[in-house]
């Protein structure tokens, strides 16, 4: 299942939403408002992770789990080995709650938090022959389990709202982690079009499906047992944890501030974490702390965001971490993207400058 075989059955499973499960032979039941699909997006998207992740995981899908005497309703559990390793919640898109998207990854960190290294458990039903049988299941929680936000599509909300809600539950990190697989058109929308022509009106975003594997593959279970078969994903999911030694690449990881990233990952995650200790920081200042020449003069350490957009536009080519998400914002209001091409000698610059001036600590994953 690629990406865009994902979106293309949301698509299947909203149109169907609009018509009845039952009919009479005269066609006299009517429908109005469609049916919920998402215990059917939960499902596909288990499936749509199962196709990527090791063989080791397990997918409970709105299974209630018991933890410290609190039930909670995780929509899919990621389970290797009676070890609670993610969970993952599934928006259609956020239309749900509108504007309260930041309070409500703030209560699921808070969760995260609660339960990570503690004991749950869990029933299983199984049905056969009409019989039910309950099993218990006891199990432990990671103590790197994460909470990801998934929504489907980034429409049914006003855009600025959108985006600056996306961009604040960035502070929910390393805890909660949020994505956006698509957005321009609802898949959802009503219209002349056809599946095919609706689907092509859809910016389907496969960086974020491939964030959402990298992240997913935890150091519990670090295994991806393939990536989705485009040129664009390949490189990026590669990153998350399939290397491929002939090409030449370094795959190399780095741990900081808690969490394991890549190269222009850490770059990211650094320029972050500073402006998070300063907050009061002006972009003039970011610029004096984080020179061009520990890049180069071309793309610098970071640009402003329309300024890294014009540079994707004219060349083809993502320079910067451009999407709503990862833009990052200095107490001057203005919004900032990172570079993304890191390795070689900037990014041994960029590593040495960071341990040696800002003092952080960043340790190097040795890779077997």
């Amino acid at each position: 299942m690629q990406c865009k075989d994902f979106l293309e059955t949301i698509i299947d499973a909203y149109r169907k939403a609009r018509k009845p499960l039952y009919q009479d032979d005269e066609g006299r039941i009517k429908r109005g408002r469609s049916r919920s699909i998402a215990s059917e997006a939960e499902e596909l998207l288990a499936a749509f992770l199962s196709c990527y992740l090791s063989n080791d995981y397990e997918f409970y899908i709105d299974q209630p789990i018991n933890v410290n005497g609190e039930t909670y309703y995780p929509d899919i559990m990621l389970v290797n080995s009676s070890k609670l390793n993610q969970i993952v919640d599934v928006k259609m898109d956020l239309g749900w709650k509108r504007d309260k998207l930041e309070e409500f990854c703030k209560n699921k960190r808070d969760m995260i938090r609660k339960i990570r290294g503690k004991e749950g458990s869990l029933k299983i039903k199984e049905t056969k022959s009409s019989k039910t049988r309950v099993e218990r299941m006891n199990f432990s929680i990671s103590g790197s389990c994460s909470y990801h936000v998934v929504i489907i599509s980034g429409e049914n909300i006003k855009s600025a709202l959108r985006d600056r809600q996306l961009n604040t539950v960035m502070r929910c990190q390393p805890e909660v982690y949020t994505y956006l697989l698509s957005k321009g058109v609802h898949p959802n929308e009503y219209g002349d079009d056809s599946k095919e022509q609706l689907l092509k009106r859809i910016t389907v975003d496969e960086e974020q499906f491939a964030d959402l594997l990298k992240n997913l593959a935890s150091s519990d279970v670090p295994k991806i047992k393939k990536v989705p078969d485009t040129d664009h994903l390949a490189p990026v999911a590669s990153r998350a944890g399939s290397r491929t030694p002939s090409s030449g690449k370094d795959y190399s990881k780095y741990i900081f501030n808690g969490t394991k990233h890549n190269k222009n990952g850490l770059v990211h995650a650094v320029v972050r974490k500073y402006l998070q200790e300063h907050p009061k920081t002006t972009y003039a200042e970011l610029l004096k702390v984080f020179p061009d020449n520990l890049h180069s003069s071309r793309y610098g350490v970071f640009r402003k965001a329309n300024e890294a957009q014009n540079v994707e536009n004219k060349t083809g080519y993502r320079r910067f971490f451009t999407h709503p998400v990862d833009l990052l914002q200095t107490a001057d209001g203005i919004k900032i993207a990172v570079c993304t091409q890191w390795g070689g000698e900037n990014f041994i610059r960029f590593l040495d400058y960071v341990v040696n001036n800002l003092k952080y600590k960043i340790e190097k994953v040795d890779l077997k």
